[in-house]
């Protein structure tokens, strides 16, 4: 029975993730933000929780916490995606244009 309500925690989890993308996908206010760093670490303690409580059911469990491995980075990568489009917003088209074509060129 326990498992089964830790099942429904992790649902809530992943619909609190996808909220939060549609969120980003419009505004990228600074309660998305938050809201991301909120996601973050309850994700996180939910991972430990499963390595705690159910430790003998590694086969179970893995899977669970690679899955929220992956919506921590997917988190971040539309987190610095939306920080990186709003940047661009607020520079004008042409210098926008000269910072994506800039090249990094290593000291010799």
């Amino acid at each position: 029975m326990k498992l089964s309500s830790e099942s429904a925690n992790f649902l809530e989890v992943v619909s609190s993730c996808m909220e939060l993308v549609k969120r980003l996908k419009l505004s990228a206010g600074p309660t998305v933000f938050v809201g991301a760093s909120n996601w973050h670490v309850t994700s996180s303690l939910i991972i430990d929780r499963l390595s705690e409580v159910y430790a003998e059911y590694k086969d179970l469990i893995q899977p669970v916490q690679v899955a929220i491995y992956e919506m921590k980075l997917g988190i971040f990568l539309a987190v610095s995606t939306t920080v990186e489009r709003e940047y661009l917003k607020k520079v004008d088209g042409e210098n926008s244009q000269r910072i994506l074509r800039c090249r990094f060129v290593r000291a010799i």
